[in-house]
């Protein structure tokens, strides 16, 4: 019997094709059929959802959305592991960080309830890593205007970068490669490849504690780098940007 992969995004548009082109460089090994679909709303709007209806299964929600009809003939008993990316997003309305702090517990097993990556503060921190010269000391507000930001300076600075599905085998190990030394230096104040595994719940634990709660702030971190460490393994994934 076939299983699936699913991977669940905020939006349609973006994530996917951050994922298609993610995939061609660095999923080609995947044995399960990977699909995907969108929640389209924020993190704290599912969470809402769980809230009313705690016993909700999020594949069936999903699932009953008209924007994800392709997941009707799937069974849930077909889907061995879940994979959720959504934005921090702390500007949004109802936006909660202990609700978020919630939602990283629950969902924390791609084979159970599913796992959640995060991008601080919203997807376009996947690209910031080439607009700043810095980018261990990248802190920002969770802010609307934060998409339109990188996206000018990117334009300016480092056009290769502008578009998520345009990217070559050697721009996303240059992203991964800053983005996981970003992930140690959250975690362990040394801007160097992780030599440990860190689950996402860590991660937003220690964003909370070093930057929310302190000055309102996020360390800018993408979720899709994060994941592919949680993917691969902190050694496969080192000897596949090396």
């Amino acid at each position: 019997m076939s299983s699936y992969t699913l991977f669940i995004f905020e939006g349609e548009k973006i994530e996917k094709n951050i994922y298609e082109n993610m995939k061609k460089h660095f999923l080609t090994d995947v044995e399960n059929t990977m699909i995907i679909c969108a929640f389209c709303t924020h993190i704290y709007a599912l969470n809402n959802k769980l809230i009313k209806d705690p016993d909700q299964d999020v594949f069936i929600l999903l699932r009953d959305m008209p924007h994800n009809t392709h997941l009707k003939s799937i069974s849930k008993k077909k889907v061995s592991e879940i994979y959720m990316f959504f934005d921090y997003d702390g500007h949004v309305p109802g936006a909660s960080d202990e609700n978020l702090k919630s939602l990283v517990s629950t969902f924390d097993d791609e084979t159970e309830n599913g796992k959640l990556f995060i991008s601080y503060p919203m997807v376009e921190a996947l690209k910031h890593p080439c607009i700043v010269s810095d980018f261990k000391s990248a802190v920002v507000t969770s802010e609307k205007s934060y998409k339109t930001f990188v996206n000018k300076e990117c334009t300016q600075k480092n056009k290769p970068y502008v578009d998520f599905n345009q990217y070559t085998n050697k721009q996303w190990k240059y992203l991964i490669d800053e983005h996981t030394e970003k992930m140690n230096y959250i975690m362990e104040g040394e801007y160097k490849s992780p030599t440990k595994y860190f689950s996402p719940k860590d991660i937003f634990l220690m964003q909370q504690k070093s930057y929310i709660t302190p000055s309102n702030k996020v360390s800018v971190l993408s979720g899709f780098p994060v994941f592919l460490v949680d993917f691969y393994g902190v050694s496969k994934l080192e000897s596949l940007i090396s």
